[in-house]
């Protein structure tokens, strides 16, 4: 399941045969956590850390080292993955699904979708209105 979810920019990686039992709760703890707060613009790394029970350090070494990414790269691939999800389900203004994921700014977050599936959000859209 989570080898799916863990992703590095160069590679996938795989984690799903290192993960203890408290490993993988602590990790769909997190996920729970992101998805509930994603649409907020105040939502930070800080918030999931307290949420753990956790400082901030001690919070990014442990999803660093489970998930070889940055806290806030894994955050930023789940509200583009919602943002997909939303124009899936018909949602096909970007600017909207935009801020509906959490993202301020509808050009950074082009950028970002960009960046993850290698074509704009418009290019998108007309995709799967085809």
């Amino acid at each position: 399941m989570f080898s799916t979810l863990v992703r590095r920019k160069e590679k996938p990686v795989s984690v799903q045969s290192v993960l203890t039992d408290g490993d993988e709760v602590f990790l769909k703890e997190v996920i729970k956590i992101v998805d509930a707060k994603m649409g907020d613009y105040d939502f930070n790394i800080d918030l999931v850390a307290e949420k753990m029970n956790m400082g901030r350090t001690t919070f990014y070494k442990k999803f660093k080292s489970l998930t070889g990414q940055a806290p806030i790269e894994f955050v930023k691939d789940m509200r583009i993955e919602s943002a997909k999800q939303h124009f899936d389900n018909g949602h096909l203004t970007v600017s909207k699904v935009a801020y509906l994921s959490g993202f301020n700014n509808p050009k950074y977050f082009s950028t970002c979708f960009r960046d993850k599936y290698g074509i704009s959000p418009m290019e998108y859209i007309k995709s799967i209105a085809n």
